[in-house]
């Protein structure tokens, strides 16, 4: 394996080989073994998001490297680059993603100048990370809130991470909210006596995903997904492909009843996403999906008594109608009658005032802070 940058004892050496592929998908398990909110990922899904049958890969590139201190395994790192966000915000940005490090600060600063050199040679003139690998995906460096574990395809980190990066000259480019909500909490009585007057209109209703037409309730969350997210703050459409990907992954998880769409006569306006949270499940397998960690997988996954509500989406021109607060009132009744107790509303952005307002007036609780950092190359 050629070595590409050295620091004193520090080396840096670009994944080359199955052997260091597999000390990359690794190097998590050991530097969070004795971390109780940590959970293990699926060591085959890790390697599959890397892997070309992601085909996120399809307009994207990468290059992972490894760092090493007197030959010990310290921190790995992606550099990323994405030709749809460039397409789309017209900005030579590179990504970085997938970032973890020993207390390090030199291994930290060589992972990072070796992703920030490898972007310049493709001609990037910004870095911004961690993104794993996109911010359809797990995104953010957790910078509040490390007493607890993370929900489904959220990021966890130890506080250590942020001085890491922004002793690098990182600075913080937006922070994303992570928000908490008992299930059973009462609604509001302003929020309620607008729900009561909206279920009247026999215009607007609610329906389940039908896994009969799972295919065409699938277009429609796209549709209105890239409808309603687009003018967010680095958001980038997902393409056929990445949604039929991201169903297939999804489907053995979903829950038909939490995935709602709102329409206006026969027409879908907006939709919520919840997910079981898988992590409860996670927690126990270590990483691996065999035999017994199946076995293991459908004990715990019958004992979920939280989620995560990933996305509730209303298309641009039906919006300040109502019709979020209906979809967080029908949330909250179907979390209730499918056992959930608890519930993570994420992730939104720090300036989405009216977002955050609205899920702080339906009680939610803002608990958990992500961050994307990102740094002007020369």
């Amino acid at each position: 394996m050629p070595l590409l940058a050295e620091k004193k004892s520090v080396q840096i050496r670009p994944v080359s080989s199955p052997q260091d592929f597999s000390e990359f998908i690794e190097l998590p398990f050991r530097l969070y073994r004795n971390d109780p909110f940590w959970v293990p990922p699926l060591r085959a899904e890790a390697k599959e998001i890397l892997s070309s049958k992601n085909p996120f890969w399809e307009h994207a590139e990468k290059a992972l490297f490894l760092s090493f201190r007197n030959g010990r395994l310290t921190g790995r790192i992606a550099a990323i680059t994405n030709r749809l966000h460039e397409n789309i915000h017209q900005e030579a940005c590179g990504f970085f993603g997938f970032f973890e490090c020993e207390n390090d600060p030199e291994s930290a600063e060589g992972l990072l100048s070796q992703a920030q050199d490898w972007l310049q040679r493709k001609g990037k003139k910004l870095m911004r990370g961690p993104l794993n690998p996109s911010i359809n995906d797990e995104c953010g460096l957790l910078v509040e809130g490390f007493d607890s574990s993370p929900y489904i395809l959220m990021t966890y980190n130890p506080p250590t991470y942020a001085s890491l990066l922004e002793g690098y000259g990182l600075k913080k480019a937006k922070d994303l909210y992570a928000h908490t909500l008992p299930c059973h909490d009462p609604l509001p009585e302003r929020i309620s006596r607008l729900v009561a007057r909206l279920q009247k209109n026999k215009e607007i209703s609610i329906r389940p995903l039908n896994m009969r037409r799972f295919k065409k309730d699938l277009q429609i969350v796209q549709d209105i997904y890239n409808d309603a997210w687009e003018k967010n703050w680095g958001h980038i459409p997902m393409t056929q492909n990445e949604i039929q990907y991201m169903a297939t992954k999804l489907k053995p998880i979903l829950v038909p009843q939490a995935i709602r769409f709102a329409e206006i006569n026969g027409k879908p306006v907006g939709f919520t996403l919840m997910l079981p949270d898988v992590n409860q499940t996670l927690k126990h397998l270590d990483g691996n999906l065999g035999i017994l960690g199946t076995i293991k997988f459908l004990y715990y996954f019958r004992r979920i008594n939280q989620l995560r509500l990933l996305a509730l989406g209303v298309k641009p021109e039906y919006r300040n109608k109502g019709i979020e607060a209906l979809l967080y009132h029908d949330a909250r009744e179907t979390s209730q009658k499918l056992g959930w107790i608890n519930s993570e509303l994420s992730w939104t952005l720090e300036d989405n005032e009216a977002i955050n307002a609205g899920i702080q007036a339906m009680g939610g609780r803002h608990y958990k802070t992500y961050r994307i950092y990102e740094k002007q190359l020369n």
